[in-house]
């Protein structure tokens, strides 16, 4: 007897991001002079954001805090770490998983306006936030997009301690007596088939953890 498909093993499977739909929006929330901390008019644009990721199963959100060059370099990198800390946060605080966030404070050197004018100043006392939105195909139309069919099998023999080698050189070891019927019951000195879908690219890609089945509602 060959029990089939009782193990269907994933390690980290990647695959290039461009196999995901992609929308990318930004957001901005505005500083007073010397101030970190968010007011009602900043919650209002962060609860929008909150309310568009909320609804996705996988995003991602950057964190951009600056100043005007008011006060001296240390100070400055100092007041956007503040800045940042405290738009992540409410975020986080709201529901945002704090995984899906990137964090970054650059004080007064990535100024988006002059600031020779108050108005200039004004305008680079700000975060600067994106939220990435993919949509992911399932595992079978990815595989098949980036070239072909990945799956290996293997017949094992259920009493003995196994080793199989992937393809891509994933070795796995599977102790004896390890298998078991969706029951409960040992699987002894039978056969069983076990299935390996090894997709592995050195480029940006995400963990297949994320892409296939992030059902954690946040």
């Amino acid at each position: 007897m060959v029990h089939k498909k009782l193990i269907f093993v994933l390690l980290f499977i990647y695959f290039n991001i461009t196999n995901a739909q992609l929308t990318a929006n930004k957001f901005r929330v505005k500083f007073n002079v010397d101030e970190y901390l968010i007011d009602a008019e900043d919650k209002q644009v962060l609860d929008e954001i909150l309310k568009d990721a909320k609804g996705e199963k996988y995003y991602e959100l950057t964190l951009e805090a600056h100043t005007d060059n008011d006060a001296n370099d240390t100070y400055n990198m100092n007041l956007s770490r503040r800045r940042a800390q405290s738009v992540y946060s409410y975020l986080v605080e709201n529901g945002i998983n704090e995984k899906m966030m990137d964090i970054n404070w650059y004080g007064e050197r990535k100024p988006e306006n002059q600031n020779r004018t108050e108005e200039g100043k004004a305008y680079n006392r700000r975060v600067e936030i994106e939220l990435r939105k993919y949509v992911f195909e399932e595992i079978s139309e990815v595989l098949k997009a980036a070239g072909g069919d990945y799956t290996q099998c293997f017949s094992l023999n259920s009493i003995n301690e196994n080793i199989i080698v992937g393809t891509e050189g994933t070795k796995i070891t599977i102790p004896q007596n390890a298998f078991e019927t969706k029951g409960g019951k040992p699987i002894s000195n039978e056969k069983v088939e076990i299935k390996l879908a090894e997709f592995q690219k050195p480029m940006d890609a995400v963990s297949i953890t994320f892409q296939l089945y992030a059902k954690e509602k946040f």
